[in-house]
């Protein structure tokens, strides 16, 4: 399966600064708490599915840490 060529523009716009937000798709941790079968309440944390994913930005192979919704919505545009 090839890659498609994405513009640095295209990629700035998409992904910029992955850490503990993601720019393209706005998502982040997100606290609650597990309950248990006798309702107690411990703290919990959900992170989002990042994967690495190697992309091709003006010629340049470029390894960028991205959601699978946002690996589906790039797949879904044509831009993977």
């Amino acid at each position: 399966m090839g890659q498609r060529q994405l513009t640095r523009t295209k990629i700035t716009d998409i992904i910029l600064g992955i850490m503990q937000r993601l720019e393209f798709d706005k998502k982040g941790k997100q606290h609650g708490h597990n309950v248990s079968f006798s309702q107690r309440h411990t703290k919990k944390v959900w992170k989002p599915n990042l994967q690495t994913k190697t992309l091709t930005v003006d010629g340049k192979k470029m390894k960028v840490k991205i959601s699978t919704t946002a690996i589906r919505t790039l797949k879904k545009k044509g831009l993977l």
